[in-house]
C-alpha cells in the first residue's frame, strides 16, 4: 500500500508558513492552534488536494496538520476527523510518519504541542456506494480538553450507488401451485415416467390379445 505520507515534510512546511498569520475561531488563552486537512487517491500521484472526486473502493490518503502558532504552550491536545458515512475508516494511522495507535475518527491524543510546532496525522479511509451523488465535507478539528481550536475541511465528490435490478419472485397465492411452479421438472420426470410405463403395458396387452 502506498504511503500517504509522500511529500508529507513538504506540506507540513506549507502548513506552518501559511498558518502563521491565521486566526482560530475559539481560542485559549494558553495558546492558539490551527489545523490544515488535506486529501488524495492513493491511485493519484498528484499532490494533497482540498477537493476530491472518489469512485467506489477508492483508497484515500488523508493529512492533518496540527500547528500551535503561538508562543505559548498548549496542552492536551487532541485532533479528530469525521468522515461520515461515505467512507469507512481503514487505519494505517501514523503521527509524524511513525506508525500510531488509535482511531482518529473517536479522537487521537498529541499530548502537549509546544510553540510554533507541527504534528502531522495521516491515516486512509475506503469510499463507500452513495444513494445520491454529490460533494460532501469532511471535517477535522484540533481541541483540548474542551475547547475547541480550529477546524478545516475538504469536499469529496462519490458516485450515486447503483441499485442491481432483481426479478422478484412469483408470488401465486397458492402454496400448492407455488411448490408445483417451484418444482415443475420433477413433475415433468413423473408424468413422462408414467406415459412409458403406460406404452409398455398397452404394447404387451396387445401382443396377448
Amino acid at each position: 500500500m502506498a504511503q500517504p505520507a509522500r511529500r508529507l515534510q513538504d506540506y507540513i512546511t506549507y502548513c506552518s508558513s501559511n498558518n502563521q498569520n491565521q486566526t482560530p475561531a475559539n481560542n485559549q488563552q494558553t495558546g492558539s492552534v490551527v489545523v490544515s486537512l488535506f486529501a488524495k487517491k492513493e491511485s493519484d500521484n498528484g499532490q494533497w488536494s482540498k477537493n476530491i472526486d472518489g469512485q467506489q473502493n477508492d483508497v484515500i490518503n488523508f493529512l492533518v496538520v496540527v500547528k500551535n502558532i503561538s508562543t505559548t504552550a498548549v496542552q492536551n491536545v487532541s485532533v479528530k476527523t469525521d468522515i461520515t458515512n461515505n467512507i469507512s475508516y481503514t487505519g494505517n494511522l501514523k503521527i509524524n510518519d511513525t506508525v500510531a495507535a488509535g482511531n482518529v475518527i473517536l479522537g487521537v491524543s498529541l499530548g502537549t504541542l509546544n510553540p510554533k510546532t507541527s504534528v502531522a496525522v495521516s491515516f486512509t479511509g475506503l469510499v463507500q456506494p452513495q444513494n445520491n451523488q454529490g460533494p460532501v465535507q469532511i471535517v477535522a478539528s484540533a481541541n483540548s480538553d474542551t475547547t475547541t481550536h480550529d477546524s478545516d475541511q475538504i469536499s469529496l465528490t462519490t458516485p450515486a450507488q447503483i441499485e442491481s435490478e432483481v426479478t422478484p419472485p412469483i408470488n401465486t397465492g397458492n402454496p400448492i401451485i407455488s411448490n408445483f411452479a417451484k418444482n415443475w421438472f420433477i413433475w415433468l420426470i413423473i408424468v413422462i415416467v408414467l406415459i412409458t410405463v403406460f406404452i409398455i403395458i398397452f404394447r404387451k396387452l396387445s401382443t396377448n390379445v
